[in-house]
């Protein structure tokens, strides 16, 4: 679908990975799992990087979050095992545990903290379903001044392509992108399906497609890349100095643009600068016309024309 930029999420389990296939066959982003639920490092972890990378894809890691007290020591060695984040997409899974106990709303902020002490500027995405844990602490708190949400939500569709799946179960105009919750005023990826797509170049050890996780991200490359660190593309993509999909507008003399930070809305930045209200922002200037579809979903780096 156009206007839709696919990725996958992978750990261990998927064995090796051929990532040139997986780039050929239309993925533009895939996270690899660094810290698992112990506090171990996925054995896969640096290779996968190393990989996406080299195959040209906007690569990033992953950390299965834990209760019981270890999420401090969970992201030092998140932190570490990622070493500089700068181009890639950063995520805290927050999901229900195989042998630890559930994450707590504390789990979560002990864990973002952490985060942030190194890398204030980073966004860290959070993970989670609606409907499981992420779910029920989101309930407790306003979560989207941690950072922007990857949503899980699975829905049964057809096709067994990312493309021909998504477009079935309504594409970027499916209801999961306006889902609400811990402030969020909808996701900034969506995970929409679990292990019901084949992607080229990731197979079992009889060379047969592995079913896999499969996420979406409603935007342009550029907008994607906002949620790197800046926008800053991975080494092995500056090289080729790939084209964007449009060059952000330049501002005209006398216009002001703001530019979206992790965690804000159109109403928030309607407040901030003495708007009555998003729906008047959007009406004053045609730059932002284009919200007028979906007010409620706006992505990290859009540009909102404030004067």
């Amino acid at each position: 679908m156009a206007g839709t930029l696919f990725g996958v999420d992978v750990s261990m389990f998927q064995g090796s990975i051929n990532w040139g296939q997986v780039k050929k066959s239309g993925v533009t982003f895939a996270v690899a799992r660094c810290v698992r639920e112990g506090g171990g490092i996925d054995p896969n972890y640096a290779r996968n990087v190393a990989r996406q990378r080299k195959a040209g894809l906007i690569p990033g890691a992953y950390a299965f979050l834990a209760g019981g007290g270890v999420a401090k020591s969970q992201a030092r060695s998140f932190i570490k095992a990622v070493g500089n984040p700068k181009g890639m997409l950063v995520m805290l899974d927050v999901e229900r545990p195989s042998a630890h106990p559930v994450p707590s709303l504390g789990d979560v902020r002990t864990f973002v903290a952490e985060w942030k002490k190194v890398h204030p500027e980073h966004p860290l995405l959070i993970y989670g379903s609606s409907g499981s844990v992420l779910g029920s602490i989101a309930k407790q708190a306003d979560l989207h001044t941690l950072g922007p949400l990857w949503l899980a939500f699975y829905r049964e569709g057809s096709g067994t392509t990312p493309n021909a799946f998504y477009d079935s179960i309504g594409g970027n105009h499916a209801n999961q992108w306006r889902l609400k919750m811990g402030g969020w005023a909808g996701p900034s990826i969506w995970q929409f399906t679990s292990k019901r797509v084949q992607v080229p170049g990731i197979v079992n050890s009889k060379g047969k497609h592995r079913r896999v996780d499969t996420n979406a991200f409603r935007g342009t490359r550029e907008q994607l890349l906002a949620l790197t660190g800046g926008g800053s593309v991975p080494i092995a993509m500056s090289a080729a100095k790939p084209k964007p999909d449009h060059a952000p507008p330049k501002p005209a003399a006398g216009k002001v643009f703001h530019a979206v930070k992790p965690g804000e809305s159109l109403s928030g930045i309607a407040a901030k600068f003495g708007f009555k209200g998003f729906r008047a922002l959007i009406d004053m200037f045609p730059e932002n016309h284009k919200f007028k579809a979906n007010p409620g979903l706006i992505h990290v780096g859009d540009r909102v024309r404030v004067n």
